[in-house]
């Protein structure tokens, strides 16, 4: 999952966009109960950070189609 998040982590800083937007996190059944505390912290770590310009949200999909088209 790491590999998955530095490579979105990548596209969204070509873009402009904070990769701090992203998180991938990998848990075992025991241990759900944590989940909800990293979605807790994840939500107001993105609330505090707001909404993506319209711009960048703009850049970063016609990146993520030309990426798509290349392969």
């Amino acid at each position: 999952s790491g590999i998955h998040e530095q490579v979105v982590g990548e596209l969204l800083a070509k873009a402009g966009v904070e990769s701090l937007r992203i998180q991938s996190i990998t848990t075992t059944l025991p241990q759900y109960e944590k989940i909800f505390a990293l979605f807790d912290s994840f939500t107001e770590r993105i609330k505090k950070m707001g909404p993506v310009k319209s711009e960048k949200r703009e850049a970063l999909k016609k990146q993520i189609v030309g990426e798509i088209i290349a392969k």
